[in-house]
């Protein structure tokens, strides 16, 4: 099952990662072939579907500074208390967010690799 496109809806994972360049390249999309659609490591492993790269967002982090990492993101302020809710459960460990805006990914059930799925969020640009 993929998601659906859902605008004002952002769809967010956390995990682990080495490194900043570690996150970057799971999550960044690549052409295996020339008449192939984009794919990457992240969608290999979630298969959300097509999604606009201009509309995701990726942060590696301090574990301690979680919540000023979510507030900048964009329009963070208006889902980080309800995000910190979410990811109490989550391994103390976790340094690493993709958030991908104006899809529903809450319906894709159990998935595999080094990110998570934690939920979907309202948000409000300000």
């Amino acid at each position: 099952m993929t998601a659906k496109k859902d605008p004002g809806i952002v769809s967010v994972w956390a995990g682990h990662f080495d490194d900043d360049d570690s996150l970057l390249s799971y999550v960044e999309k690549y052409y295996p072939d020339d008449d192939q659609l984009s794919t990457s490591r992240f969608l290999q492993d979630i298969p959300v579907g097509l999604y606009d790269e201009d509309f995701a967002e990726a942060s590696f982090f301090d574990p301690e500074n979680m919540e000023d990492t979510i507030d900048q993101h964009s329009y963070g302020r208006s889902f980080s208390i309800k995000l910190l809710e979410d990811m109490r459960h989550l391994s103390s460990d976790t340094n690493s967010l993709y958030l991908i805006y104006d899809i529903n990914a809450s319906n894709m059930g159990p998935t595999s690799g080094p990110l998570r799925f934690v939920g979907t969020y309202s948000y409000t640009k300000q």
